[in-house]
C-alpha cells in the first residue's frame, strides 16, 4: 500500500528554548525586587506573619530571576531541512514555463506513482525551497543491517497547473573529472557516518570508473567555492 505523508506548514521547524542575559529592562525589574526584600529585611518587625511574607518575596524574586534570563523561545528551522534550489538550468529551452509545484520523495516511474511522498513546494523564480519533517514515519523507513532505518530523498518530480507531471530535477556539479552531488538522507538514530535526523550526504563519482559513487558527509572532502547547481529534465 502506498503511503503518504501529508503536509504540514510547522515541517522544517522545531522549537528551540536558549537561556538569555537579562536585557536592561530586566536587570533593573531585577533590581527592584532585590531592593524591596532588602528594605522589608530592615525594617520590618520580627514576626511569623512577616517571615512567611519574606519567604513569598524571595519567591517573586527568584522567579523574576529565572524570567528574565531563560525565558526565549521561538521556531527555528531544523539542521538539513531545507532543501533550497535557485537559478535551475533548463536542459530543453522553454521547459521551465509549464512547471507550477515540485514533489519530492520516493517515486516509482514503472508505475507512476509515489511510494512516499514528503515534501512539496511551489517552483517560483526559477526555483524552489523544500522543507523536509523533523521525523519520518517508521513505514518510510528503509532497514539496515544495523537495525537503523534510514530515508533517502530520491526524487524532485515537476508539476504543471493541472496536476500532470512535467520532468524531474537533479543536482550536480563536475570538476577536473570528478562528479558531485547532494543527497538528503534522514537517520531515525546514530548510525555509522549518518547523525540522528537529516544528514546532507555528498556523493562523489570519478569521471569513466565503473566503480559506485562515493558518499561522505565530511565537507572537507568538497572542494572549497564549488558551486552545485540545479537541473531540470523535462519528459516533454
Amino acid at each position: 500500500m502506498r503511503q503518504v505523508l501529508k503536509f504540514d506548514t510547522a515541517f522544517g521547524k522545531h522549537r528551540v528554548c536558549k537561556p538569555q542575559k537579562a536585557g536592561a529592562a530586566g536587570k533593573k525589574e531585577i533590581s527592584f525586587l532585590f531592593r524591596i526584600f532588602e528594605i522589608f529585611c530592615n525594617f520590618a518587625p520580627k514576626s511569623k506573619n512577616n517571615r512567611n511574607m519574606k519567604k513569598q518575596i524571595l519567591i517573586l524574586v527568584i522567579a523574576g530571576l529565572i524570567i528574565a534570563t531563560f525565558s526565549s523561545c521561538k521556531d527555528e528551522p531544523a539542521l538539513n531541512t531545507m532543501i533550497r534550489a535557485e537559478n535551475v538550468i533548463e536542459l530543453i529551452d522553454g521547459s521551465l514555463k509549464n512547471i507550477a509545484t515540485i514533489k519530492a520523495g520516493h517515486f516509482d516511474h514503472i508505475a507512476g506513482e509515489w511510494t512516499s511522498l514528503i515534501a512539496q513546494a511551489p517552483f517560483r523564480n526559477n526555483g524552489f525551497v523544500l522543507r523536509l519533517p523533523n521525523t519520518v514515519p517508521e513505514g518510510f523507513l528503509m532497514p539496515t543491517a544495523f537495525g537503523v532505518g534510514l530515508y533517502e530523498v530520491r526524487s524532485f518530480v515537476a508539476y504543471d497547473r493541472n496536476g500532470r507531471r512535467v520532468g524531474t530535477f537533479f543536482n550536480r556539479v563536475v570538476k577536473d573529472g570528478v562528479s558531485y552531488s547532494k543527497i538528503w538522507i534522514y537517520a531515525e538514530e546514530d548510525i555509522n557516518i549518518y547523525k540522528q535526523g537529516w544528514n546532507l550526504v555528498f556523493s562523489i563519482s570519478q569521471g569513466g570508473s565503473s566503480l559506485p559513487p562515493e558518499w561522505t558527509t565530511d565537507k572537507s572532502r568538497i572542494p572549497e567555492n564549488l558551486t552545485f547547481n540545479w537541473y531540470f529534465w523535462s519528459f516533454d
